[in-house]
C-alpha cells in the first residue's frame, strides 16, 4: 500500500498541532520524534525514487562515453591498438 506525500505531510500537521498543545516536555517530545519519522519516510522515498531514475538514466551515459570515444579513435587509426602506427 503506497502512502502518499500529502497524506504524511496532513500526520505531520496534526502532530505539530499536538506538539503545541502538549503540556509538558515528555509529550512534547513525543510528537516532535513521529514528526521526525515521518519527514525521515518522506525524505527516504524521495531518495529511492531518485536513485531509480538515476540507476536508469546511468547506462545511457555510458553507451554514450563508449561511441564518443570509438568514433575519436577512429579517425586516426584502424584498431584500438597502440602499437598500431
Amino acid at each position: 500500500m503506497e502512502v502518499t506525500i500529502s497524506t504524511i505531510l496532513n500526520k505531520m500537521d496534526r502532530e505539530l498541532q499536538k506538539a503545541y498543545e502538549a503540556k509538558d516536555n515528555h509529550a512534547l517530545r513525543e510528537h516532535l520524534i513521529v514528526i521526525k519519522t515521518l519527514c525521515g519516510l518522506v525524505l527516504e522515498e524521495r531518495m529511492t525514487s531518485e536513485e531509480h531514475i538515476r540507476s536508469k538514466q546511468t547506462p545511457i551515459h555510458k553507451i554514450e562515453s563508449v561511441t564518443n570515444k570509438k568514433e575519436d579513435n577512429d579517425v586516426d587509426s584502424n584498431s584500438d591498438s597502440l602499437f598500431d602506427f
